[in-house]
C-alpha cells in the first residue's frame, strides 16, 4: 500500500491539469495543494495531553492555554523534538504559535522555550541558551508549519 502512494500522488497531480469542472482554474488546482499539504505534513505528530498538561503548568499567566500541539523530530539535534502549539485566552491575540523543545513527547522531560512567543508567554528554560536550539534549526519551522495548517 506504502508503495502505491507515490503513484496515486503522481497520477493526481498529473490529472489536475485536466481541470474538471468549472472554468475558473480553482478545482483544477485543489488536487495540487493537497498533495503539497500531505508531502509537508508527513513528519508532524500530534501531541497528547502528556506533553500538553505540563506545557499549560509551564505558562505564565495560568489563563494562556495551549492548544493543537505538533511536533517534529529535529535531524539537527539527537532526540529533540520541536513542539509548536496555538495558544490562546488571557488576551493571546488569535493564530499566536509558540514552539518548544523536548526530548520526550510525553511530558517526562524538560521542555524548553525556542521562539519569541514561548519565551513571552511560558516561564520554562531558554532552549536557545541550555541546548543551542533555534527556529532554523530542521524541524522547528516545520512543527509551527504543522500547527497552521
Amino acid at each position: 500500500m506504502r508503495a502505491l502512494r507515490p503513484l496515486v500522488l503522481g497520477c493526481a497531480i498529473a490529472l489536475s491539469g485536466f481541470g474538471c469542472g468549472s472554468d475558473d482554474g480553482e478545482d483544477a488546482a485543489a488536487p495540487a495543494t493537497e498533495a503539497t499539504t500531505s508531502a509537508q505534513s508527513e513528519r508532524c505528530t500530534p501531541v497528547s495531553s502528556d506533553f500538553m498538561t505540563p506545557l499549560g503548568n509551564g505558562m505564565n499567566d495560568m489563563e494562556v492555554r495551549a492548544r493543537n500541539g505538533q511536533a517534529v523530530e529535529s535531524g539537527d539535534h539527537d532526540g529533540i523534538y520541536f513542539v509548536s502549539a496555538e495558544l490562546y485566552d488571557g488576551g493571546v491575540e488569535e493564530g499566536t504559535i509558540g514552539t518548544w523543545a523536548t526530548t520526550s513527547l510525553g511530558g517526562a522531560e524538560a521542555i524548553w522555550t525556542v521562539d519569541d512567543v514561548s519565551k513571552q508567554y511560558s516561564a520554562l528554560r531558554d532552549g536557545t541558551e541550555v541546548a543551542d536550539l533555534a527556529m532554523s534549526d530542521d524541524g522547528a519551522q516545520e512543527s509551527r508549519d504543522c500547527v497552521a495548517g
